[in-house]
């Protein structure tokens, strides 16, 4: 790639963010400045609708008072209703129209929608309390008369609810906004809660009255909420520096107004009606007329610090809009003189360095396909580093030539070593040759060995399957084996051995035991398995000896026991014939006779038992234990018929 290529890609990134932060920069202020005017807008509408809402509490407030009057109301009072109602009216349609417009606003419809509707019945309650203003208080409904301010007063509440859908719905916000609109919301909250207390007061100045008590504690209520208020006002202006200095004025007069004079004048009127017996008529400081006019004054300095507030908040949002858009026009003024600087220092560069170095590239060009007579130029007033990139290619021109002089020379050199190295690789190729052969003369002695292994490793495998069939009989050849090898077959051969004369020896004892002789004895000239098999199968055939004899000396007590019963059976049957008289004596003595043979047959039963033993002993025993239980059960059957003959004789005995 070429330099000016590289300089114009560079530049060109360098460029492209520039552009692209002037640009972010200007897109901010842009952004900024859009928040701004919507803030302002939003502000314009707030202050629209909270000084059309403060018109209508004032009216509210005039309204309750007027409908004390005990005639029809004077016409500066009837004039003053229909001042704030125009105000409220008109505050309120230019709201609507403001916020209709504001297509951004995303609670706008809401709003709109609301405030019509609070409009529409505050129009309703318009009409009904002018016709009870039209007639004398005696004709006029007392409870409406009641009800009708508290219901515009509600409408009021809403049409402030309302505005709060205005309030922080845009992306921009400051501490002096914050403080401004605090100031504007506060002072309207002071002048909302100390309206009910003029309204209360001036109604007993109106009847000298007195006020009860369920309002004064009403009263209280509002006074401490109103003083909450203006402390929360006091906080948020303190914490602000720069606060306009003509609305901080406006805060101290209506400070001392309201709270230094008027607030203390309520107190001296609620004082004068709570010492006033019930019946009698206060004694009032102040006249109905003259506390009306001061009420205004401290109430419409409230209303004037709200309003003043909500126009220094929109003065704040101008101002505001108005440095953004000069910040705004800054950011794109500063991304086009950067890149037009950026071109400027391109084309010096490219005049002052690029054509150079493409001069430069020509003579090394000719330098690389061998021309060294190329011309340099010298003394030129150029850049320091340009006259010396040329010194330095000059340099390389001798350089160039001086080397070439002295390629020749190593040129010869190299021709020397190459024969030096040609020499040494033929060399180095017969003793690779040499370790060639030696590598294949101990791979094929290998080879030899594994397969010898492979052989063994195979006869092994059959003698070992003959042995995990049962045959012992198998032997491996060790002549043509050595090593470990070697040591396998003489141990399997041992192995083979060793079992096969065990196993002859345990299979020559029992066929012996199979064909009934219990006085073969095995021989006891093992080692460990094979010698315990030897000792169980000489216990075996003891045990099975003395079992038998055992059997054998039971089976002759039986049957001397049936003989003898044979014969006492056919002496009793005569005696029986012969002489009733002696049956007494027979039976007494079958008795005897029973008793013996019921001993005989548990002697049988007994010998049963053994059997059974002896049977589970001997079940490996094969033909003399088939044998065995063969004679138990002819034993069984005898015993069963001496039973029967026990019974019969038992028959009759009775």
């Amino acid at each position: 790639m070429r330099l000016s290529s590289l300089l114009l890609i560079a530049f060109g990134l360098i460029g492209v963010v520039l552009a692209s932060f002037a640009l972010l920069v200007a897109s901010q202020s842009l952004g900024e400045l859009r928040d701004v005017r919507r803030a302002a807008i939003v502000s314009e509408i707030e202050t629209t609708a909270v000084s059309a809402t403060v018109a209508m509490s004032l009216e509210r407030s005039v309204v309750q008072v007027a409908l004390a009057f005990p005639e029809p109301i004077p016409t500066d009072f009837r004039n003053l209703v229909a001042a704030q109602r125009r105000m409220a009216d008109s505050g309120l349609q230019d709201a609507i129209e403001m916020a209709g417009a504001a297509t951004f606003l995303p609670t706008a419809e809401t709003y709109v929608a609301q405030t019509r509707a609070s409009l529409a019945r505050v129009a309703a309650l318009r009409r009904e309390i002018d016709r009870l203003l039209s007639v004398p208080i005696a004709a006029r409904d007392p409870a409406r008369s009641y009800d009708l301010p508290l219901e515009l007063k509600a409408e009021v509440v809403k049409l402030k609810n309302a505005t709060d859908l205005l309030r922080n719905r845009v992306g921009v916000s400051t501490q002096v906004a914050g403080a401004l609109q605090a100031v504007q919301l506060r002072a309207w909250e002071v002048r909302e809660f100390g309206g009910r207390a003029r309204t209360y007061f001036a109604i007993a100045t109106l009847n000298q009255a007195r006020i009860k008590g369920v309002d004064l504690g009403l009263l209280a209520i509002d006074n401490t909420r109103a003083e909450e208020a203006w402390t929360s006002l006091k906080n948020s202006v303190r914490a602000v520096a720069d606060m306009p200095d003509a609305l901080q004025q406006d805060i101290d007069a209506a400070e001392a107004l309201y709270f230094g004079r008027y607030v203390p004048a309520i107190a001296e009127i609620e004082q004068a009606s709570r010492a006033t017996p019930a019946g009698e008529v206060p004694a009032y400081p102040m006249a109905f007329g003259d506390f009306f006019t001061f009420s205004n004054q401290a109430l419409g300095a409230m209303e004037a610090l709200s309003q003043a507030a909500g126009a220094s908040l929109t003065s704040y949002w101008e101002g505001r809009e108005q440095a953004t858009l000069a910040e705004a026009i800054a950011s794109c003024l500063f991304a086009v003189a950067s890149l037009a600087g950026l071109a400027g220092i391109y084309a010096l560069l490219h005049v002052r360095v690029v054509v150079l170095l493409r001069a430069t590239t020509r003579i090394l060009t000719s330098l690389s396909t061998g021309d060294l007579n190329v011309k340099i130029r010298r003394n030129r007033k150029e850049l320091r580093e340009i006259r010396e990139l040329y010194v330095t290619v000059e340099a390389f021109r001798d350089a160039l030539q001086d080397a070439k002089r002295l390629e020749a020379e190593a040129k010869e050199a190299e021709d020397r070593r190459k024969d030096a190295e040609q020499r040494e690789v033929a060399k180095e190729r017969e003793r690779i040759a040499k370790r060639a052969a030696t590598t294949e003369r101990e791979q094929a002695a290998a080879r030899e060995q594994q397969k010898k292994e492979r052989a063994a490793a195979s006869e092994v495998a059959k003698v070992v399957d003959a042995c995990a069939a049962g045959d012992f009989s198998h032997r491996l050849g060790v002549d043509d084996k050595d090593g470990i090898f070697r040591e396998i077959c003489d141990g399997m051969n041992r192995i083979g051995e060793a079992a096969d004369a065990g196993l002859g020896a345990v299979r020559h004892a029992l066929g012996r035991l199979a064909d009934g002789d219990l006085t073969y004895r095995m021989s006891e000239d093992f080692d460990g398995v094979f010698l315990e098999i030897a000792r169980s199968m000489n216990e075996t055939s003891e045990s099975l000896a003395g079992t038998l004899s055992r059997i054998a000396s039971s089976a002759g007590s039986v049957d001397n026991s049936a003989v003898a019963i044979a014969g006492s059976t056919s002496d009793l049957s005569q005696r029986s014939e012969r002489s009733a008289a002696r049956v007494e004596a027979t039976a007494s003595e079958l008795q005897r006779l029973t008793d013996y043979v019921k001993s005989a047959a548990l002697s049988a039963e007994t010998a049963h038992g053994s059997v059974e033993e002896i049977a589970e002993l001997a079940q490996s025993g094969n033909e003399i234990i088939a044998k065995t239980v063969s004679a138990m059960d002819e034993i069984q059957a005898s015993s069963n018929e001496i039973s029967k003959v026990l019974e019969l004789i038992d028959d009759i005995a009775f």
